[in-house]
């Protein structure tokens, strides 16, 4: 037997120093606070006082901290060396928060070997980006870390600074004299103005620069605060515009219900799908996905018939071989997070089924947004960026999609291919090929009422397109109900399907309207049986198979 091979991880790590800064600054009664950075420099020298004990937590790239399998914060100390460290780090975006010690004020933190951004009271923060982080900025943090496969980030550096005061040299007299004013001159001339020969920068002091292009964050979509955007992202069946370089190869894990290397975890044969034809006649059932999953309906290889798949808290399961099962054969994807809405559309016209996400801003979201393209779609106008391409790093969204096809398969990181801001929190996010030119387009259902982005530029514009058909609490379920190329909505209630069969927008006498499922069902869509005209299913969350007798 051959090629038995067996490959591992390389780790990374990060490591630094928690130190005194200089010696003690020693205030009289009556000075003002110290000028930190115009008085240390905080560079880590043999004449500073390394201290032992201090709390640092490990946290993602906004700040937010991670946690170990016991559901508790990561977290190091210092040694007697000042030094800490966290190893046996997966390659990815990372954040180190220094608790402060107690009898110190801050001092200059310093972002090591691999770049960073460091987050204090004396830095000067891009505040689109304070906004987007989870750190408190009068703190002691250094965010976005990026971390290749066996990097070592070194000297990432916290200083502090010990404040001492000095008792007065003579107690006050017990009874001042009483205030006699000065006398009063009138100048003959006002004295000159001093201009300063240049701006002034204390020494020391760290000025934010805008980052350059950041390295992957292997699970982008933690969120923040603000508004909702959706991200995009074209997989072609694990394959996207072909083969990737090797740097664009990643290898990691992390992820609570599926292990994508060794190819093992949770069981994928819990949920009920109930697939119809147009005529309303049960075609098939499959069991697949998970307790608490959202259904997801694509053709994921271009072979003509739509494929069922799962989404959980950011964890895709394609069903790529369309047998019904998770195997070997299937597309494992990681993109978004807890809170966000699958949603699955051709955004580049090939044939094959895409992904993305609608859900809380991401870091880089206001930057991505201001140079989007949108959609290649014969309605959007040509802009400076071309639409079909990968964006530039320096444009991109902070954050990558992640995928491995097949047991087999490579796992391989790519930047977001589109980032768009439409819709709010609440909204039902949809997607569809609203203009039947083969490239899906996204949309939202809000308690009735669809906003629809007909000309895929990914905000609303005038050739978009609103519409009233539903209610409140209706499910919204979208999907070319005639076959002529041209997707039409429709929507689910308590087991009741209505479909929009003429794509008047409008509920008359001509839609389609019957009675499938119940109530707690999920309404699914797709072209089962490759004829060009789409059915609808239902799933049913956990509803396990039943064992055979």
């Amino acid at each position: 037997g051959l090629s038995y091979d067996f490959w591992e991880i390389v780790p990374a790590e990060i490591s630094g120093y928690v130190f005194q800064d200089g010696p003690a600054i020693v205030l009289k009664e009556g000075d003002p606070p110290p000028n930190i950075p115009a008085l240390r420099d905080g560079v880590f020298t043999p004449d500073d006082t390394p201290l032992a004990g201090v709390t640092l937590y490990l946290c993602d790239a906004t700040g937010v901290p991670l946690l170990d399998y016991g559901g508790s914060p990561i977290t190091t100390t210092t040694d007697a060396n000042g030094y800490y460290e966290f190893t046996m780090l997966y390659p990815g975006i990372y954040s180190v928060v220094q608790a402060q010690p107690e009898g110190y004020i801050q001092g200059i933190d310093t972002a090591g070997s691999l770049g960073g951004l460091v987050v204090n009271e004396y830095a000067t923060v891009d505040p689109a980006v304070l906004n987007m982080l989870a750190v408190d900025p009068d703190g002691s943090s250094i965010v976005m870390i990026s971390l290749e496969a066996g990097e070592m980030g070194v000297e990432y550096n916290f200083s502090v600074v010990l404040v001492e005061h000095q008792p007065p040299d003579n107690p006050p007299p017990p009874n001042p004299p009483p205030y006699v004013p000065p006398p009063r001159y009138t100048p003959f001339a006002p004295p000159p103005a001093l201009l300063p020969f240049g701006e002034y920068h204390p020494v020391g002091s760290p000025y934010y620069i805008a980052p350059g292009p950041l390295k992957q964050l292997i699970f982008g979509g933690g969120g923040g605060p603000g508004g909702y955007t959706w991200h995009l992202s074209i997989i072609d069946a694990g394959y996207p515009r072909g083969e990737a370089p090797a740097d664009a190869f990643v290898q990691i894990s992390h992820s609570p219900y599926f292990d994508p290397i060794s190819w093992t975890g949770a069981k994928l044969d819990h949920s009920l799908w109930m697939l119809d034809d147009a005529n309303g006649a049960e075609t098939a059932q499959f069991h697949f996905g998970m307790a608490g999953a959202i259904p997801v309906v694509g053709d994921w290889n271009g072979s003509g018939t739509s494929k069922i798949g799962a989404f959980l808290d950011g964890v895709w399961f394609l069903d790529l071989n369309g047998n019904g099962i998770w195997d070997a054969g299937d597309l494992w994807v990681k993109l978004g997070g807890e809170g966000d809405q699958p949603v699955t559309g051709d955004w580049n016209g090939d044939g094959k089924t895409d992904i993305g996400i609608f859900g809380p801003v991401w870091v880089g979201d206001s930057r991505a947004i201001s140079v989007e393209p949108g959609l290649p779609t014969a309605q959007n106008p040509p802009k400076a960026r071309p639409k079909n391409v990968p964006p530039d790093p320096a444009d991109a969204a902070i954050g990558w999609r992640t995928m491995k096809p097949g047991h087999n398969g490579r796992i391989r990181s790519d930047l977001i291919d589109h980032v768009f801001e439409f819709g709010r929190k609440g909204d039902v996010a949809v997607s569809g090929d609203w203009n039947g030119d083969g490239i899906h387009s996204i949309g939202i259902f809000r308690n009735g009422t669809w906003f629809l982005d007909v000309d895929g530029d990914g905000r609303w514009s005038e050739n978009d397109v609103v519409a009233e058909y539903g209610q409140e609490g209706d499910l919204p379920v979208v999907g070319d109900w005639t076959g002529d190329g041209i997707s039409k909505i429709g929507f689910f209630r308590d087991g009741l399907f209505q479909l929009d069969t003429d794509n008047n927008r409008r509920i008359d006498a001509t839609d389609k309207v019957f009675e499938m499922g119940a109530a707690g069902d999920i309404p699914v869509a797709g072209d089962w049986n490759g004829d060009g005209i789409d059915e609808v299913g239902i799933y049913r969350n956990d509803a396990a198979a039943q064992p055979a007798t």
